[in-house]
């Protein structure tokens, strides 16, 4: 019985989080397809190596407090300020080291143009930083909707700006898109999910939950290694311009992957939350998880490899010409 009412919520839960995760992708798509039509390679080389900063510094510093705020059983407002704090603390910290060390980072991908756009990239981890802690609880409790209306209302703002002002500031309207998106998402987060945030340094509140995110940095260390040093190569053998032309096609190349493994993992963590004392309830959860994303995946993938010369040849063109094969 109680293994039907979990199956039931995280069914639920997975419709809601792929209506998401369909909407935020489609507007994502003919966001880049459009972009790419209007901007040259070299810009999207330029935001892929000022994404690259960003994120390296948000990894080396990932502790997982939102992730630990996620599956912890008894949360109250002492903890939900202590995440916050902390969270937001850190991020003005990352957003501080990429803007002081922009130039140094710019060097390291050979492209002194990216300066400005590191730096100006580098506000949007703080901006995140201050949505509503409530959020992670929506997400505990597997209600999704509200945190789908969140995604697609960031994911438009970021398309409409980006797209609007895309002939007149260049490169830029990618950076006033990212910004933009982040402010909205952060304005609806509090109207999803009350909460009056109060700064907090509860030490004692926080690290109950940095004991779990330890293996969540460790994670992330290992994505961080193979993604941002591929990005490095690629910037100092072949230019902005180069990694501008990978960074789109991996957009496009993982985009079933991105669908798929966000919508079951968003679902999976908290929903295996719940069942972290029943081993063999989770094993067969995972098992039905894992046949879904499967059936996901295969079909979407294949049709990518076959339609990857007509999206580039006919829709990108010629500026774009031998992204196929990297798409494949």
């Amino acid at each position: 019985m109680m293994e039907n009412h979990h199956m039931r919520a995280a069914s639920n839960a997975m419709v809601w989080k792929l209506f998401q995760m369909g909407g935020v992708k489609i507007i994502y798509l003919i966001r880049l397809l459009v972009l790419a039509i209007l901007l040259a390679p070299a810009d999207f080389g330029l935001i892929a190596i000022a994404t690259a900063a960003t994120g390296f510094l948000l990894s080396v510093t990932n502790f997982g407090l939102i992730p630990a705020v996620v599956q912890a059983e008894n949360m109250d407002d002492v903890k939900y300020d202590a995440a916050w704090t902390f969270d937001m603390v850190r991020s003005l910290i990352v957003t501080s080291l990429t803007i002081i060390f922009a130039p140094t980072i710019a060097n390291i991908f050979a492209e002194p143009l990216a300066v400005p756009i590191i730096q100006g990239l580098a506000l949007r981890p703080f901006i995140e930083s201050l949505m509503s802690i409530k959020m992670a609880a929506l997400n505990r409790e597997l209600s999704f909707r509200p945190l789908a209306y969140l995604k697609i209302v960031e994911a438009i703002f970021n398309t409409v700006i980006s797209v609007s002002l895309a002939q007149f500031a260049g490169v830029w309207a990618l950076v006033f898109g990212w910004i933009g998106g982040a402010v909205a998402m952060v304005i609806v987060s509090y109207i999803l999910a009350p909460y009056r945030p109060h700064i907090s340094f509860n030490w004692k509140a926080a690290s109950s939950l940095m004991n779990f995110g330890g293996w969540v940095f460790l994670t992330s260390l290992v994505a961080m290694a193979g993604n941002y040093g591929l990005r490095i190569a690629i910037s100092r053998e072949l230019g902005a311009e180069g990694l501008g032309l990978y960074f789109i096609a991996v957009q496009l190349a993982y985009l079933p992957n991105e669908v798929a493994n966000e919508a079951v993992g968003a679902v999976a963590f908290p929903l295996f939350a719940r069942l972290q004392g029943n081993v063999s309830q989770a094993t067969r959860v995972f098992r039905a998880l894992f046949s879904g994303l499967a059936a996901v995946i295969y079909p979407f993938c294949a049709l990518i490899i076959v339609l990857a010369p007509t999206l580039t040849h006919d829709i990108l063109g010629p500026s774009w010409a031998g992204t196929e094969e990297v798409i494949r």
